[in-house]
């Protein structure tokens, strides 16, 4: 952020990162609830459906079908490896968002038995990606927000395009991809703990994320 606003002309006299909120009142779930969340899964795909009626990266050629090609590259190499999925949508069940997001990957994936898993509720995303050993998306903030809690990602930049290239960086970036470059690449990570992960990143995690440890704490010195 900082990066991007001394590219605009705002008048920023003091930055006060603090972290993730939404990462940070899940830390607190899951001491309050004393929650299990063992690694039951090899990886967390966030699903990401795209409308056509979005006008969001309209300068994006193909960016409809974006999304349901990184999906089915994941589904290819979970069959393929034998490995273990968890998809996350994007959507509650009782949405009839959650519907259309249905419809949406149903038309990438005829080849594949999956299921994708509804929000149940604000943290369930959170809580598949830590069952997880790597978390999987296209351009999804939330990959940055599991990122404050010292998770593996892997973002993946279809068609190479500027928009998407930062803040992550290489082991954790993949752009204009085949998918056996895209197979290679998550079988590495899968096998890499965190800090082998963490110093294959050209861009630490100050640079992606501040810790979410203390974003609750921080907030309330700041503004009470």
């Amino acid at each position: 952020e900082k990066k991007l606003f001394k590219k605009t002309k705002a008048k920023i006299k003091r930055y006060f990162p603090v972290g993730s909120l939404k990462a940070s009142l899940f830390i607190k779930k899951v001491k309050d609830e004393n929650l299990n969340l063992n690694k039951s899964y090899d990886i967390c795909l966030i699903g990401e459906p795209a409308s056509k009626t979005n006008k969001d990266l309209k300068n994006i050629s193909d960016r409809y079908e974006i999304p349901g090609k990184v999906a089915e590259y994941t589904l290819r190499v979970c069959k393929k490896n034998n490995l273990k999925l968890i998809f996350s949508g994007k959507n509650e069940t009782f949405n009839d968002s959650h519907l259309q997001e249905q419809k949406y990957y149903k038309h990438f994936l005829k080849d594949y038995d999956y299921t994708i898993i509804p929000k149940e509720n604000y943290y369930s995303t959170f809580e598949n990606a830590f069952k997880s050993e790597l978390i999987i998306g296209h351009n999804s903030t939330f990959l940055r927000e599991i990122s404050a809690l010292h998770k593996k990602v892997l973002s993946l930049n279809f068609l190479g395009h500027d928009e998407f290239k930062e803040p992550f960086s290489d082991i954790a970036y993949l752009e204009k991809f085949t998918f056996k470059d895209f197979e290679i690449r998550v079988l590495e990570l899968i096998q890499l703990n965190q800090d082998e992960y963490r110093k294959k990143l050209k861009n630490n995690l100050d640079f992606i994320t501040v810790s979410a440890a203390n974003t609750i704490k921080n907030i309330k010195k700041e503004i009470l």
